[in-house]
C-alpha cells in the first residue's frame, strides 16, 4: 500500500483484498485524540490536505472526528446539558441523508455510553470551503 509492506494473517487475506461495498462501511464518531487519527505520521489516507488543520489544531489539540467511508469527514463536539447531551457535527462537505442518519445514531450511542439522553444532534451544513457531499457510495 503506497509503497509500504503490510503484513496480515493468511486467513484474512481474501477479506482484505476485497473492498467491502460502501453500504457496509461504518459511520463512526471517534473521540478527541483517538488512536486511529494519531497512529501514523502520514495522514493522507485519512483526510484531505485542505481539512488537516480542522482536525490537528494548534497546541497539539486533536479534534473528535466523524469517520465516513474510512476517512475523516467531519469534526464534532458535545456539551452536557440539564436535559441531556447536545452533539454538534461540523462536516467538511454536506452529508448524504444516510450518513447524517448514521451520525445521529452514533450520537445517541455516545449519549447512552455517557449515561444520559441525547438532547439534540445538530449537523451544520458544512465548512464554507467544501463542495462535494459525503456519502457511502
Amino acid at each position: 500500500m503506497g509503497g509500504h509492506i503490510l503484513l496480515c494473517r493468511t486467513a484474512d487475506l481474501d477479506d482484505l483484498c476485497e473492498k467491502p461495498p460502501p453500504s457496509r462501511w461504518p459511520v463512526k464518531l471517534l473521540p478527541r485524540f483517538d488512536a486511529l487519527v494519531l497512529a501514523t505520521k502520514d495522514k493522507s489516507w485519512l483526510i484531505e490536505k485542505a481539512n488537516y488543520s480542522k482536525v490537528w489544531r494548534p497546541a497539539a489539540h486533536v479534534e473528535a472526528v466523524l469517520m465516513v467511508g474510512g476517512r475523516i469527514g467531519s469534526t464534532w463536539r458535545y456539551d452536557r446539558l440539564a436535559r441531556g447531551l447536545r452533539v454538534r457535527i461540523s462536516p467538511f462537505a454536506p452529508l448524504a441523508t444516510t450518513v447524517a442518519k448514521a451520525a445521529e445514531r452514533e450520537a445517541a450511542a455516545t449519549a447512552n455510553f455517557l449515561g444520559v439522553d441525547l438532547a439534540t444532534c445538530e449537523i451544520a451544513r458544512s465548512w464554507p470551503t467544501t463542495q462535494n457531499a459525503l456519502s457511502l457510495r
